[in-house]
């Protein structure tokens, strides 16, 4: 994007793509992972691409992943807070002149809850993000206050079937209050016993009957909220039907309920219906091990596959079936493979692409549909290729089309049906498109396509083909900008043009004349007209 000295324009553009639609993942590339497997069934053949700081990521460990309702990919990091649209990542940072920014760069964790409220945690604190004004609202421990944040390191969050956000920190578990922004505190006593069996809180997940199961550095605690009683579970050397390790790293309940754990020593697992504990840890004699022992991360894709995460060894895939993982791991003679063996975090996205996050080395994405670049481009001879090179807007509307808005014209793609069509201003039909120049895409609440060209605005109507519905031709400017915040999605184009659709679910262009002020019009559809704002 070519950024601009107008600083009203660059926050109204900052603004739109924050809230906008993301590039659709099945442009990405995807490369081939060496592969090491065993068991009685063969391993599917990831293929991953590689993101670091060439690709625009703020620093090289992905310490943790989330995936807003919006398809937003959120990546923290060591040095930033990442978001990723689907073609490149806008970094956010903590910035000391700015209250309403990051309390600190070095994120921990990550959560988007119910109310796709974005949560961070860090090494200075909890922040809240807004993403309408691109600020945060942040807590921090307060030395004097019992009813702030228990520390400033927050090393983990979870919100429970009843929607409360959980903190866990070095220091003890948290329960907040974000209307009055105060917190409960849960930490350990050695005078109280029933307590947390100890403060740093590395894992938060919660069991069909409510129940919190809290990972700390020393035990596995079963929190029963009603009664506020915490029941212990440790390694007992003499006893295998324990845990594994007391330092539990991650937590993940799958499926069909069962618990896992995972320790610095081993991956353990827990069935709830009968609480028996199992233990699965390398063994260098058996090559269907798992690869590593420290356990880093836990997940479970769509297909009910669950995969490990290690400190060391890579990610592994466990067969149920055959109590087998297989290795998925860097190889430096492969440059397809793991970028690094060392795994922090795994995540399935909306379109059930795998994104891997590793230490030093950035974020590894499969894309398990494509498996390869999807191209559109213009080829002269062609009625179904794109109608012109240069891309100004796209929009997969609700139907799953791929609409292309180019200099010339708009095409549409059927990604499932491989159908198009092209749409294009034609000075003998007044019900074609005002003109070619289309800078701007977007489908409203009513599933309406709302097209922007350097003429105006274009409403198309889906049940007469091939009809648009000229809206406007002289914008009127804006005297203020006071509603930017107000509004609830927007899709902008590189430079000049955005269509809006606020909570009212009345649509709002923002346009921009050469040489002149940039505005805001509200569509008023009974009177087909518009009205300033």
């Amino acid at each position: 994007m070519v950024r601009s000295t107008n600083t009203g324009r660059e926050q109204f553009i900052l603004l739109a793509k924050e809230i906008g639609i993301p590039f659709i993942l099945f442009f990405l590339s995807c490369t081939f992972l060496h592969i090491t497997s065993f068991g009685q069934s063969v391993p599917p053949d990831l293929k991953f691409r590689k993101y670091g700081l060439k690709e625009g990521l703020s620093q090289v460990t992905a310490r943790c992943m989330q995936e807003d309702q919006t398809g937003y990919m959120w990546i923290g990091t060591q040095e930033g807070l990442n978001r990723f649209d689907g073609s490149g990542f806008k970094v956010f940072r903590h910035n000391p002149d700015d209250e309403k920014s990051l309390s600190s760069s070095f994120i921990y964790d990550l959560l988007v809850d119910s109310q796709n409220r974005l949560w961070v945690g860090t090494n200075a604190g909890i922040n809240l993000y807004n993403d309408t004004l691109q600020q945060f609202l942040n807590w921090r421990h307060q030395t004097d206050e019992n009813n702030s944040l228990s520390d400033d390191h927050v090393l983990s969050l979870f919100e429970d079937s009843q929607q409360r956000i959980w903190v866990g920190t070095s220091n003890g578990l948290n329960l907040i209050d974000p209307i009055s922004g105060t917190f409960r505190r849960y930490v350990y006593d050695e005078s109280k016993p029933g307590t947390i069996s100890n403060n740093h809180i590395n894992s938060i997940v919660q069991d069909e009957q409510g129940n919190l199961w809290i990972g700390t550095n020393d035990g596995l605690n079963k929190f029963n909220p009603k009664k506020g009683t915490f029941k212990v579970h440790r390694h007992q050397a003499e006893k295998p039907e324990t845990l594994s390790d007391n330092r539990i790293k991650s937590l993940f309940i799958d499926h069909e309920g069962i618990l896992w754990i995972g320790t610095r020593e081993g991956l353990n697992s827990i069935d709830m219906a009968n609480g028996r504990i199992k233990r699965f840890t390398h063994d260098p004699d058996q090559t269907h091990s798992i690869s590593d022992n420290d356990i880093s991360v836990i997940f479970e894709d769509h297909q009910k596959k669950l995969w490990i995460g290690t400190g060391n060894g890579g990610l592994n895939l466990f067969n149920k079936n055959t109590s087998h993982f297989s290795r998925y791991q860097y190889d430096p003679r492969d440059p397809y493979s793991l970028s690094n063996n060392t795994i922090w975090s795994i995540l399935e996205d909306r379109d059930k692409n795998l994104w891997v996050g590793v230490s030093a080395k950035g974020v590894n994405f499969h894309d398990r549909q494509t498996e390869r670049f999807k191209h559109y481009k213009h080829v002269p001879e062609d009625e179904n290729s794109l109608l012109h090179n240069s891309v100004r807007a796209i929009l997969r509307d609700k139907t799953h089309q791929l609409w292309i808005g180019t200099f010339e014209g708009i095409s549409v793609y059927g990604v499932r049906t491989g159908k198009s069509r092209r749409f294009q201003h034609d000075p003998k039909d007044q019900n074609s498109l005002d003109a070619n120049y289309v800078l701007s895409i977007f489908q409203d609440l009513d599933n309406r396509i709302w097209v922007g060209t350097s003429r105006g605005l274009n409403l198309y109507d889906a049940e007469k083909l091939e009809v648009f519905k000229k809206l406007s031709e002289q914008p009127t400017p804006l005297p203020n900008s006071d509603l930017i915040p107000y509004f609830q999605s927007l899709i902008p184009d590189l430079d000049t043009y955005a269509i809006a659709e606020s909570h009212l679910k009345k649509v709002i262009k923002w346009y921009f004349l050469i040489g002149e002020k940039f505005g805001l019009e509200l569509i008023n559809e009974e009177e087909e007209g518009l009205q300033i704002i």
